[in-house]
């Protein structure tokens, strides 16, 4: 058994879906870009790629569905982090432990675009930064150092000796009904090797990515409105401030990537 990573580099909206009505866990999880100017997005998946379309008005409908991950794990997803860099407090972003926490929406009308992939077995944050505050609505900066995580990687239990085609079904409007790109990553194997050849691991990676244009932006403004909208999207009243005393902030950030945090809704479910 070999192992399949997603990975979502980009101001996300990570949704895991209360359980069924008989109480088992959603089989899926959906992945929300914010509408972000300038932002594009685009999948890798190791020898091509692909870009990842939007549109300006209910972008919540406009699903891309991943296949080939089967079956979905129904357990716990674990959530992770590099211990080493963030310790033993958490750098993922989740409104989950509010005493109003926002409700799930069905289809978060306002997104640019959805992602549908299976439910993961690891949620791992990654790229945690700590030179960036989260404001709950008027109140005052806390500049505590705390990281928090612009990345994550979804981790699959994948048959690498044998796998199936990975598939990402676009919106009929990028390709007719029925059609799909596929997406599947170089993995190892006896078929996926000439004799002379090292082997590849029996694990493959594909990565999906919402970025700003390349530019200068010591002051941050992509990644606070970036946010702006992620937080809108999720219906909070939270805003950026890189005014931290942790040090790093506009000293250390170019804007060429926004840096805009990623959130993740449905911890619990």
């Amino acid at each position: 058994m070999g192992t399949l990573t997603l990975t979502f580099r980009g101001p996300f909206l990570f949704v895991v879906p209360p359980p069924l009505d008989d109480g088992i866990p959603s089989p899926f999880v959906h992945i929300y870009a914010p509408q972000c100017a300038g932002h594009l997005g685009s999948v890798f998946f190791g020898d091509g790629a692909y870009p990842i379309y939007g549109r300006c008005q209910y972008g919540g409908s406009y699903t891309y569905r991943l296949t080939g991950v089967n079956p979905p794990d129904s357990g716990i997803i674990s959530y992770q982090w590099d211990y080493a860099t963030s310790g033993s407090v958490s750098p993922i972003l989740s409104p989950d432990s509010m005493d109003n926490p926002p409700q799930y929406a069905a289809t978060f009308p306002t997104a640019y675009f959805h992602i549908r992939v299976p439910r993961p077995k690891i949620f791992y944050a990654l790229n945690t930064v700590n030179d960036t505050d989260i404001v709950t609505g008027a109140s005052i900066p806390d500049p505590s150092g705390i990281r928090w995580f612009t990345a994550f990687r979804l981790y699959y239990d994948w048959d690498a000796a044998t796998p199936a085609p990975i598939r990402l079904f676009p919106p009929v409007t990028v390709l007719p009904k029925d059609t799909w790109w596929d997406i599947t990553p170089p993995v190892g194997g006896p078929l996926a090797q000439m004799p002379e050849w090292l082997p590849l691991a029996d694990a493959g990676d594909i990565e999906f990515q919402y970025e700003g244009p390349v530019m200068g932006d010591p002051d941050h403004q992509d990644a606070s409105a970036c946010f702006n909208q992620l937080a809108k999207l999720a219906g909070l009243p939270w805003w950026l401030s890189f005014n931290s005393a942790g040090g790093g902030g506009a000293a250390f950030r170019t804007g060429s990537d926004c840096l805009a945090l990623s959130m993740v809704l449905g911890t619990k479910n």
